[in-house]
């Protein structure tokens, strides 16, 4: 069977290309690692800015009401997914995060409410603490983190201008919950 002449010519193409395989294949593999290491550069920033703390944990569980902070909750009211106390010389621009007046005991609801996760296989006491100490570039702790849940990005705008991210319902890695 006779090949048509542009099959030729295209053949020849095929040919050209596939004698640059490994440079197509370096500047992939390239390209690849690039990617792997921006999006390991990214995960490693959002906790960048926190600093695990049980100390924190136990603040927000025994309703403890730190003076010179306020406090923030995000997601909905019926189940908060995180709060976060910002000391009062900084100032917490972001939509996704409320303003709440609290007393002990309005906090203890509260952390309850954010602790329960259904169907999750919980540690000690039902808790999955999760307090953290949020830091600036510095270490100077600004702030403390509750929730079950992953650390939300913390990005500072100004000097005493904070943004926090919407808190994301992301499990810890060491938390499982079972699929039946």
């Amino acid at each position: 069977m006779k090949k048509h002449p542009l099959w030729k010519d295209h053949e020849e193409q095929n040919n050209a290309i596939g004698q640059n395989h490994p440079g197509v294949f370096a500047a992939s593999m390239l390209a690849l690692t690039i990617l792997i290491g921006g999006l390991l550069a990214g995960c490693a920033m959002l906790s960048s800015n926190y600093r695990r703390s049980l100390d924190v944990s136990r603040q927000f569980e025994d309703g403890e009401i730190v003076p010179g902070y306020d406090y923030y909750v995000s997601g909905p009211a019926s189940k908060p997914l995180a709060i976060v106390a910002i000391r009062q010389d900084y100032r917490l621009e972001s939509e996704h995060w409320r303003g709440i007046d609290l007393d002990s005991a309005s906090l203890k609801a509260l952390v309850k409410r954010i602790s329960h996760v259904l169907n999750a296989e919980y540690k000690a006491d039902q808790m999955i603490p999760n307090g953290a100490r949020i830091v600036d570039a510095d270490g100077t702790m600004v702030g403390m983190w509750y929730s079950v849940y992953d650390y939300s990005q913390v990005t500072f705008l100004d000097d005493k201008v904070i943004y926090i991210s919407v808190a994301l319902a992301r499990m810890p890695p060491e938390v499982r919950i079972p699929l039946d």
